[in-house]
C-alpha cells in the first residue's frame, strides 16, 4: 500500500491555514476596538468645541447636533487609519521575512544600553510602559501576519493523486536506500520530487557547501 505523504502534508496545511485564518480576525476586532476606544476618548473632550460653532450657524439643525454621537461614528472611522499601517507594517515583516518578535525586543530596548544607574532606574520605569505596547505591538502586528500566513499555508499544498503519491514514495524508499548526502545533479529529473519532499520535510537538507540532501533518519522529526 502506498503511503499517503502528500495527503497528510495537504491536510496538515489545511489545518495550520484555517487556525491562522480563524486568529485573524479575532485579532483585527481587538485592535480594531482599541483604537475606537481611544479615539473616542480624545472626541468626548473635544466634543463641546465641535457643536458650539455648528449650532451657532446651523441653529436649524440644534437638535440633531446635540442629539448625533460625534465620538463613536467618528473614532469608528478615524480607527481605519492605525488598520492600515498595522497592515502595511505587516505586509513589509511578511515579504521581507523579518522576525517580529526580534524586531520589536530591539525596539523595546533601543537606548538603554548603558549600564549607569540612571539608565538602570529608566530601564526599570520604562519596561512597564513598553512591556503593555510590546504585548499590543505584538497582537495588533498578529492581525496581517496571522491572515498572510494562512494564505502561505494554504498555498504550500501539493498536486495530490495515486501516481503523484507512488512517484514520492518511490524516491523516499530510494533515498532511504542510498543513505548519504546527494545533491541534485545525481538526480537530473526528478527535481521537483526532491523540491516536494523538502517541502514536506521528509528529507534532511544541508546547504554547506552546497544544498546537499537524504532520507530523514529515524530520530529526525516527521522521519
Amino acid at each position: 500500500m502506498t503511503a499517503n505523504y502528500i495527503a497528510r502534508h495537504n491536510l496538515r496545511c489545511k489545518a495550520v491555514s484555517i487556525m491562522w485564518f480563524v486568529l485573524s480576525p479575532f485579532c483585527w476586532f481587538i485592535a480594531w476596538t482599541f483604537f475606537c476606544y481611544f479615539f473616542a476618548l480624545v472626541l468626548v473632550r473635544c466634543e463641546p468645541d465641535w457643536k458650539e460653532p455648528l449650532v451657532r450657524y446651523f441653529p436649524k439643525y440644534e437638535a440633531y447636533f446635540y442629539n448625533f454621537d460625534f465620538p463613536a461614528v467618528f473614532s469608528s472611522i478615524l480607527a481605519l487609519l492605525p488598520l492600515a499601517v498595522v497592515y502595511t507594517t505587516g505586509w513589509k515583516i511578511q515579504n521581507n521575512n523579518i522576525s517580529v518578535l526580534d524586531s520589536l525586543v530591539e525596539w523595546n530596548r533601543r537606548g538603554l544600553d548603558s549600564d549607569t544607574a540612571t539608565t538602570m532606574v529608566a530601564e526599570h520605569y520604562t519596561s512597564r510602559i513598553t512591556g503593555c505596547a510590546f504585548f499590543l505591538s505584538l497582537l495588533f502586528l498578529l492581525a496581517p501576519l496571522s491572515l498572510f500566513r494562512a494564505i502561505r499555508h494554504w498555498k504550500r499544498q501539493l498536486p495530490a493523486g495515486p501516481q503523484n503519491e507512488a512517484r514520492i514514495a518511490a524516491k523516499l524508499e530510494e533515498l532511504a536506500q542510498i543513505n548519504k548526502w546527494q545533491g541534485l545533479s545525481e538526480h537530473s529529473g526528478d527535481e521537483a520530487t526532491i523540491i516536494q519532499l523538502g517541502i514536506m520535510n521528509l528529507i534532511d537538507i544541508s546547504t554547506i557547501p552546497s544544498i546537499r540532501f537524504k532520507a530523514k533518519s529515524p530520530s529526525s522529526p516527521h522521519a
